[in-house]
């Protein structure tokens, strides 16, 4: 099939595209609108409205952030090619294949690996992007449904919030039904920036748990006054209320009141003079006083 006649504006992007077809010597007719004039130009305008419509839509349904338009763009222009209009047997797609040469069976769309744009999924995480030795961490993280790519949808585009970039995969599970509006997750525009939790000494009040279990009655002197002490607290474990032998403890008795002694006087003692030993009796020790 041929397209005899082109009908856009003057917009710059298209001067590649002419110069393709006037080196390639097609049968093409251009027409392009004065500027600033759409109306001459009604169906490829009224076109990307309804596009813009759509994903506007989409974004605010999904509750994604709006500078992932390019993506539901193209989502939406990937979609609507592959429905049926009402009236109609055919998609759009369907009919631009088979006017291209292509058998009914090949150019047929479908639409059953469709999910809702924005949905909620988990994106597998390859072997080879894991720390082995990290065996009890996530192998998947969550993400959010942006785009497709393939006739079939067997790749994926998958938009990563904590990372802020868009994945390709074709390991992912859906939660069909499930949007960043529709789920328990936090916005996803804010867990983009996910802060640290409270270090020690930052500031920040921090809360931590010292409960101890209720079982857990039993105090330190308990344990070292108990006769089932085996002098290791960690292997320390209760007797059954029922195996316990009865021990009575009885009351300590008064003993009797210790006299206390009066406070003594400050005695001032006399200074005990030096004694020096003569050079005669040095080595003799001195006599002792009494």
């Amino acid at each position: 099939m041929r397209i005899s006649r082109w009908r856009f504006d003057v917009g710059s992007e298209f001067k590649r595209f002419i110069t393709w077809a006037e080196k390639k010597r097609r049968d093409m007719k251009f027409e392009p609108t004065p500027p600033r004039s759409p109306e001459p130009n009604g169906v490829p305008e009224r076109w990307a409205g309804y596009l813009n419509q759509t994903a506007r839509a989409m974004i605010i349904d999904a509750g994604l952030p709006t500078y992932l338009w390019p993506f539901a763009i193209d989502t939406a222009v990937y979609t609507v090619k592959r429905i049926v209009s009402p009236g109609e047997t055919k998609s759009s797609l369907q009919k631009y294949r088979e006017d291209l040469g292509w058998n009914e069976s090949q150019a047929k769309t479908s639409i059953k690996h469709l999910q809702i744009w924005g949905t909620r999924c988990y994106k597998h995480i390859p072997k080879e992007d894991r720390v082995q030795a990290e065996k009890m961490e996530p192998r998947a993280f969550i993400g959010y449904l942006v785009g497709y790519e393939g006739d079939n949808g067997h790749v994926y585009r998958i938009w990563d919030p904590k990372k802020r970039k868009i994945v390709r995969s074709r390991d992912v599970t859906f939660d069909i039904g499930k949007t960043a509006r529709e789920n328990d997750d936090p916005d996803p525009i804010s867990t983009a920036n996910l802060k640290r939790p409270n270090e020690p000494n930052s500031g920040a009040p921090t809360v931590i748990d010292l409960r101890i279990p209720s079982r857990i009655e039993t105090t330190q002197r308990e344990i070292e006054d108990s006769i089932y002490t085996t002098n290791r607290l960690q292997t320390i474990s209760q007797t059954p209320e029922e195996d316990r032998p009865i021990r009575t403890i009885e009351p300590e008795k008064e003993s009797h009141p210790v006299p206390v002694a009066p406070a003594l006087e400050a005695v001032t003692r006399e200074p005990v003079p030096t004694r020096v030993s003569p050079r005669d009796t040095k080595g003799i020790p001195p006599p002792r006083l009494h």
